[in-house]
């Protein structure tokens, strides 16, 4: 090959080659970002439409129904989800994968500009869902300020330096307290002077305004004119006139009550039992999340050291999970590195052999990070292990070459010029295509898996096979140039004596002779060759069948869980606060509580637990949250106790199970919940268990007597419009303040007591017929306490009801508990059609259909890459029966390390179909190149197998020592390449083991059949070629 030849003779090219590879990489190093995950960007989309004063059966009529019509004529939509419940409407849609969301987006702005919504509906908010979003870090700030005063801090010194932030996206704030100036009325005083409170909201707007009047021109000047009438102090509201009557003027004042108060507390927020407010910060897209932090924790310390009195508390902090995470990937990755290098020194003997096989790793990883920067590659946990993966790869060819090239010089006497020329092109067909059949798997992985796992496989098959190809050029270009240099024909470079003590050489002898003893033995005798052919296959195949259930991503690490706390509708803030606090009590009891933080809301609670020392058994986490369930067990209260995953695979559902009820009937939806919830109890993988029936509240119905209404000059729009009003209040604009935030003005009616149906009731109108009388509601309407229907949904336009679920820690695969869930549906023939499996159960179905599909190509791919290298048939047919042996090897990892068939798992077994061959090739090939040159098949066989075990044995065993840090891995983030390490480890073992016995007898038995039916081929034609000369010559007679 003339390319090797060039690369021999121009030595200083093939130095700065290789050296120019290594130097950008480091220059890139730095450069490229670093984060959890790459960015994922699902093709979906949330619509929200607030409505206040509408209930959900109106929004359902009103908004929901109109607007699914036109979504239905969005390109590539597939499915469409709607929930109409009061005050909102709102909309998930999900495209096909290969949309455009940007586009999607953009379309759907411009359908729902073309649609008329009622007055009540606000500017619709469009939002993406996407995991990689998530905030990454919350703070929570607390003080021996008051809360008012410590809200003015955070809102005017803190997030605006936030802001200013590059990477910082968004804030979310909770637990602040801001005032309110509430203008409290008595609605039967109000109603006695004629009024309502929109005609007061109505004058307060009016009164209290600043606009432009246009200008005024004198001379050469155009002064603008501008009318200022805002209010200045609580005296301006009180002194409004709300009409004129020379004999009796009626101010605010007059019929209400005005204060300065706090406003009603929409959340709060606690870390370690002092009140605090919390923030969490979002990053943007392409910001790097380390950076974004250290420069948001710098900010904050600065803020803190100018005063003290401030007290941060990180309940969550991204970048330590990230910093552990990366600490681990790269601490596997010099592992590996380290204990390729002390393999291929064990097996050559030679230090400076050694050396230049082993700066492929460096070049070929670190330059890598030249592409990852180019392309806009993060490092994350994903891309990191790609590096891990190759770490005792990117050596293969390396050795492959440098050992052909010192048998070629010291054992056939060889210069080192000719030697390196010559060895290098006798196995470069052999090193490229085993090469290109590892990287060959990840087309299929990276083409036919979709969703969550195909972006994140994406990254590992980038650096996986950057670093590979990289590879091949280290190997062709320097390391022939270096054994030029540093190898001698006579004598060689002296051995490290140490290294040929008999402890070493002696196991290794051994090896050699058994397999070259075994194989000629089976080769004399084809009868337990074949039996033993037989005993191999069906011992891997039997593993196949054992090999564990499927399943998605494992839990990893449990260090983080989350407390969610329910309590009936309309529950106030101070009785969840309450309820929070006795929790929060029990739990600082426990020692093992390293931080908590809650966030209390109306009706909900969350509070955000992490423990002081992770767990990563599963069965011993599963107990500590079952030991908590039963503890913390507020009465009235619906409470959750579940772990953190960080990586999100419900696709917005929130919960891993999500069954869709779809049927028009609500009472044949309603009875299939119920059975569905009976049966599912069985399941024991299943927890929490609800049903969205179940959310589906009591309320109150107001039926208007229409005649009796028109007879008062009143309308419906008017009476809703009332009644909210009485129920939530008006906003009628704010008091302007020069430095501080505006005041915002609230009206409300004097709260006496709790609101009653009886206070509805007698909630009174003026007639518009009769001025000076007063009405109460219940003489236009009926008013009666009956169960609604709070929330309506609808999935691809019809009627539906979810059910939904959460999965018990330690728990058996999803294959098995989708196996389950299959089995209750399939009891009820006429449910099938009506049901839909959502969530991380369908993932789990889309992923695996996509996996196996993955792999038949992956296979086919890699039959067609060595069909071309043999030109034959029948050769890479016996190099693709390797792949099952590794099956023994697979069953025994997963069984050790207690993992089942997950995502991660099963791409590791797709990337044995490229390395499993890879020993086979070499015996094969070397084979096939003894006996062109007059070698007999046996002679040929057990001298190929004797040559090329040494390499085949050094290659092997870098791959394995290579990735077994990744499978002895603990801590963050090792759950999503762990898989990985234990399949290539034990599965790369298993296969190569029974590879040097099995391939040789399979290339035997193979091509003897073939000689066998081509000689019966041969003879039947020469049996068929005289009966037809005779026929022929029948016919010239006559």
């Amino acid at each position: 090959m003339e390319i090797i030849k060039f690369f021999i003779r121009r030595r200083i090219t093939t130095l700065f080659l290789n050296l120019g590879i290594l130097l950008l990489g480091l220059f890139c190093l730095n450069k490229t970002s670093i984060d959890l995950f790459p960015p994922i960007n699902l093709p979906s989309l949330t619509i929200a439409i607030p409505a206040p004063g509408l209930s959900s059966q109106d929004i359902e009529k009103k908004i929901t129904r109109p607007i699914e019509e036109i979504f239905n004529t969005l390109p590539k939509l597939n499915t469409i989800r709607s929930e109409s419940q009061s005050n909102q409407a709102t909309f998930q849609l999900k495209f096909n994968w290969g949309t455009s969301i940007d586009f999607a987006a953009l379309s759907v702005r411009e359908l729902l500009k073309t649609i008329s919504l009622p007055e009540e509906a606000e500017s619709p908010m469009i939002y993406r869902w996407n995991p990689s979003e998530d905030p990454i870090l919350r703070v929570d700030i607390s003080s021996s300020y008051s809360l008012d005063k410590l809200t003015q801090i955070v809102e005017h010194v803190i997030q605006p330096q936030l802001e200013r932030i590059s990477g910082v996206a968004t804030i979310h704030i909770s637990g602040t307290l801001h005032p309110e100036i509430k203008v409290k009325i008595d609605p039967q005083e109000l109603s006695g002077r004629g009024l309502n409170l929109f005609q007061v909201r109505e004058m307060l707007t009016k009164t209290n305004l600043q606009t432009q009047m246009g200008t005024y021109e004198e001379g050469r000047y155009a002064l603008p004119i501008k009318l200022n009438s805002q209010f200045k102090s609580i005296d301006d509201i009180q002194n409004l006139p709300l009409y004129t009557n020379p004999k009796h003027p009626i101010r605010l004042k007059d019929i209400a009550q005005i204060t300065e108060e706090f406003e009603e507390t929409k959340t709060r927020a606690r870390v370690s039992k002092q009140e605090s407010i919390g923030l969490s910060i979002k990053k943007a897209q392409n910001a790097h999340t380390l950076n974004v932090i250290k420069a948001i924790k710098e900010t904050l310390h600065a803020i803190t050291q100018k005063d003290p009195r401030l007290t941060l508390t990180y309940s969550k902090d991204d970048s330590i999970y990230i910093k552990t995470s990366r600490s681990i990937l790269m601490s596997n990755l010099w592992q590996g590195s380290v204990l390729t290098f002390i393999v291929v020194l064990i097996f050559l003997r030679n230090l400076i052999a050694t050396l230049i096989i082993s700066i492929a790793i460096p070049i070929s990883v670190i330059g890598t990070f030249a592409l990852m920067e180019f392309f806009g590659v993060s490092q994350n946990v994903f891309s990191l292990a790609g590096f891990t993966l190759a770490a005792g790869m990117v050596v293969d060819g390396a050795i492959v070459i440098l050992e052909n090239i010192y048998r070629h010089c010291q054992e056939e006497g060889k210069s080192p010029w000719r030697a390196a020329v010559e060895g290098t092109e006798e196995i470069a067909l052999g090193v490229v295509s085993s090469v290109v059949t590892t990287m060959a798997i990840f087309i299929p992985v990276v083409l036919c898996i979709k969703g969550i796992f195909g972006i994140l496989f994406k990254d590992i098959a980038f650096t996986f096979t950057i670093a590979l190809a990289l590879s091949l050029i280290v190997g062709f270009s320097l390391i022939p140039c270096a054994c030029v240099l540093f190898l001698k024909r006579e004598g060689g470079v002296k051995t490290l004596s140490f290294l040929t003590h008999p402890f070493l050489t002696k196991p290794a002898l051994w090896v050699q002779h058994f397999f070259l003893n075994t194989l000629s033995h089976l080769i004399d005798h084809p009868k337990k060759a074949f039996f033993s052919i037989t005993f191999i296959y069906g011992i891997s195949f039997g593993s196949i069948a054992l090999l564990p259930g499927l399943d998605l991503v494992p839990l990893g690490e449990f260090k983080n869980f989350l407390i969610q706390l329910k309590g009936p509708k309309g529950f106030p803030i101070d009785k969840m606060d309450q309820k929070t606090m006795i929790l929060e009590e029990k739990l600082y009891q426990r020692p093992e509580i390293k931080t908590l933080a809650s966030e209390i809301g109306p009706q909900t609670s969350y509070l955000f637990a992490t423990l002081a020392q992770g767990e990563t058994s599963l069965p011993k986490a599963d107990q500590y949250l079952n030991t908590l369930r039963k503890e913390l067990k507020p009465p009235d209260i619906d409470t959750k106790i579940i772990e953190f995953q960080k990586l999100d695979t419900t696709e917005g559902y929130g919960k891993p199970l999500s069954l869709i009820v779809r049927h028009s009937d609500p009472q044949i939806r309603k009875s299939i919940l119920l059975q569905l919830t009976e049966q599912f109890k069985k399941i024991p993988d299943l927890i929490y268990i609800s049903t969205s029936e179940e959310k589906n509240e009591p309320e109150i119905h107001v039926s208007l007597d229409h005649q009796r209404l028109k007879d008062q000059g009143l309308t419906p729009k008017e009476i809703s419009a009332s009644i909210y009003a009485h129920m939530k209040g008006l906003k009628g604009g704010a008091l302007v303040q020069s430095e501080k935030n505006d005041i915002p003005i609230r009206i409300i009616e004097k709260e006496e007591k709790e609101k009653t149906l009886e206070d509805l009731k007698h909630l009174p109108f003026v007639s518009k017929t009769s001025p000076s009388k007063i009405i109460p509601l219940e003489t236009f309407s009926a008013l009666s306490l009956s169960e609604g229907e709070t929330i309506v949904e609808h999935t691809n336009s019809l009627p539906s009801s979810t059910l939904s679920s959460y999965l018990k820690t330690d728990r058996r695969s999803l294959e098995h508990i989708v196996s389950d869930i299959h089995s209750v549906i399939n009891q009820h023939p006429t449910w099938k059609d009506s049901i839909l499996i959502e969530s991380s159960l369908k993932v789990f179905k889309d992923t695996f259909s996509d996996l196996f599909i993955a792999l038949i190509i992956a296979i086919l791919l890699v039959y067609m890459i060595l069909a071309a290298q043999f030109e034959s048939f029948s050769q890479p047919f016996i190099l693709m029966l390797t792949f099952p042996l590794a099956a023994v090897g697979v069953l025994i990892g997963v069984k050790l390390w207690g993992l089942y068939l997950n995502v991660i798992v099963m791409v590791g077994i797709i990337l044995l179909v490229g390395i499993t061959c890879d020993s086979g090739m070499l015996l094969i090939e070397y084979t096939n190149i003894l006996r062109r040159r007059g070698m007999d098949r046996k002679e040929a066989i057990l001298t190929a197998l004797k040559h090329r075990m040494r390499p085949i044995f050094i290659t092997v065993l870098t791959d394995v020592f290579g990735t077994a840090p990744m499978a002895f891995s603990r801590g963050a983030g090792a759950e999503m390449y762990q898989g990985f390490g234990v399949v290539t480890m034990f599965g790369l073992t298993a296969a190569t083991a029974l590879t040097l016995i099995a391939t040789p007898i399979l290339y035997i038995l193979i091509e003897d059949v073939s000689d066998t039916i081509q000689l019966k081929w041969l003879w039947m034609k020469t049996l068929w070629i005289p009966d037809q000369i005779g026929d022929d010559k029948k016919e010239q007679t006559l």
